[in-house]
C-alpha cells in the first residue's frame, strides 16, 4: 500500500506535457539535436530555439517564441504569437491565437495533416 501511495504521489508531481520528453526548455532559448534525443518540450516565452535532426515530437507551449525545426513527426503549438519554421512534418496542430507555422514538406506524404483551433493562426507551405 505504501508503494502505491508513493507512486501516485510521484506521478501527481510530474509536470503536465513533460512525461516522455527527452529535452525540456523552461526559459531562455537554446538548441537541441533530436538525433540524440527525439522528443522536445518548450515551455517558455519570448525566446529563440533551433532544433536539428529528426524529432519524434516537438511541443511548444508559450508565446512569442521563434523556433526553427529540421524535422518533426508531430508538431504541437499551444499559445500565441509563436513563429515556427519546420522543414518536414507528418502532423501539425495549433491551439491558440496568432501563431504561424511554415512547413516545407511532409514526411510520410506530400503534406502533413494539419489542424488549428483558435483565431488568427496560419499554417503555410513554403518553398
Amino acid at each position: 500500500m505504501k508503494r502505491l501511495v508513493g507512486l501516485v504521489l510521484v506521478l501527481s508531481l510530474a509536470p503536465a506535457g513533460v512525461a516522455g520528453a527527452d529535452r525540456v526548455f523552461n526559459s531562455g532559448g537554446g538548441s537541441h539535436d533530436c538525433n540524440k534525443d527525439g522528443n522536445v518540450v518548450i515551455n517558455a516565452g519570448d525566446a529563440k530555439y533551433t532544433i536539428t535532426g529528426a524529432c519524434e515530437k516537438v511541443s511548444i507551449n508559450g508565446s512569442s517564441n521563434t523556433v526553427t525545426i529540421e524535422s518533426a513527426k508531430k508538431l504541437s503549438v499551444t499559445g500565441s504569437e509563436n513563429k515556427v519554421d519546420v522543414g518536414a512534418s507528418d502532423k501539425i496542430s495549433i491551439s491558440g491565437s496568432d501563431n504561424t507555422v511554415n512547413w516545407k514538406k511532409g514526411l510520410g506524404a506530400d503534406k502533413p495533416k494539419v489542424g488549428s483551433v483558435g483565431t488568427g493562426n496560419k499554417i503555410n507551405q513554403v518553398k
